[in-house]
C-alpha cells in the first residue's frame, strides 16, 4: 500500500510545480493519516536519493532538486540526513556485492570500490570485510612515506633514523596503531636497526591517510602488508630526506 501511494505522490510530483504543491493537503485529500504519509514522503525522498548517487556523486542540480524536495515533502533536515546516507550505504553495498559475485574482488574492483566509498563520503570501511573475497596475490603499492621530519615520543628524530639505518631494499616493518591521537586508521613504518647484542627499531613514519583508509581494515581482517625501501632521496643542500616504500597487501590463507 505505502509502495503503491508513493509511486501516486511521485508521479503527482513530476507533474505539478512545487509551489502548486501542498503535502498538508495532499494528505488530507486522500485522507491518509499523517504517519503514514511521513513513510510514503520518506520513500519518495529515498528513491530520489538512490537515483542521484547512483554513479557515486551527486551533482547540484540533484542537491537542489533533492533540497526542494525534501522542504516540499516537510522532511526535516536531520531525518533528510538519514535518508541521505542510507541511500549512500545502499548503492555502496549494491557495487560491492557486484564485486564479489563471482567469490573475489579484483585489483580493479577495489580501486573501484574505494574511489566510489570516496565520492559518497563513506569514510569507514565498516560496511564490508574486502579481504574475505579479494584475490590472493598480492597488491603492489609504491607510495612515499609521511611525517617523516617529525620525531617520535622517546625524543628520537625521524630524520636522523632514516640518515643512519635506511637504504635502498631494506624491509621495513608495517604496525598498526589503532590508538593513535589522530587517525584510527594509523599504519606506522619501522626500521630495524642492528647493534652489538640486540635490535631495536626506530619508526620513520607512517603510510598515507588516503591509503590506510582501505589498508587499516585490511589489515584487522587478519591480512598482512610487507613493506620495503625503494629509494632514499634528499639530504643535500638543506633538503630533508624522504623515503619511497613499496608495500605489499597481501591476502590471509
Amino acid at each position: 500500500m505505502t509502495d503503491a501511494l508513493a509511486r501516486e505522490l511521485f508521479i503527482s510530483l513530476e507533474t505539478l510545480p512545487f509551489s502548486d504543491f501542498d503535502f498538508g493537503e495532499y494528505l488530507e485529500a486522500r485522507r491518509i493519516p499523517r504517519d503514514q504519509g511521513e513513510k510514503i514522503a520518506e520513500a519518495v525522498y529515498r528513491a530520489t536519493c538512490m537515483k542521484a548517487y547512483a554513479d557515486g556523486v551527486a551533482t547540484d542540480a540533484e542537491k537542489h532538486h533533492m533540497a526542494r524536495l525534501a522542504r516540499g515533502l516537510e522532511i526535516k533536515r536531520t531525518r533528510r540526513a538519514v535518508l541521505e546516507k542510507e541511500a549512500k550505504e545502499t548503492t555502496y553495498r549494491a557495487a560491492l556485492d557486484a564485486a564479489r559475485a563471482d567469490g573475489v574482488v579484483t585489483h580493479a574492483e577495489a580501486n573501484g570500490l574505494a574511489s566510489l566509498r570516496k565520492s559518497l563520503g563513506i569514510r569507514s570501511a565498516k560496511l564490508e570485510d574486502l579481504s574475505r573475497a579479494t584475490e590472493r596475490r598480492p597488491r603492489i603499492i609504491r607510495t612515499k612515506v609521511r611525517a617523516v621530519t617529525a620525531q617520535n615520543e622517546d625524543g628520537r628524530s625521524r630524520q636522523d633514523i632514516i640518515r643512519r639505518h635506511c637504504h635502498d631494499g631494506q624491509s621495513l616493518e608495517v604496525m598498526r596503531e589503532p590508538d593513535h591521537e589522530y587517525d584510527e586508521n594509523a599504519i606506522g613504518l619501522w626500521v630495524v636497526i642492528p647493534r652489538l647484542l640486540f635490535k631495536s627499531k626506530g619508526r620513520i613514519g607512517y603510510i598515507a591517510s588516503d591509503l590506510t583508509e582501505d589498508l587499516a581494515p585490511f589489515v584487522d581482517g587478519g591480512n598482512r602488508l610487507e613493506a620495503k625501501v625503494l629509494n632514499v632521496i634528499g639530504g643535500d643542500e638543506g633538503r630533508s630526506f624522504a623515503v619511497n616504500v613499496q608495500i605489499e597487501a597481501i591476502g590471509a590463507h
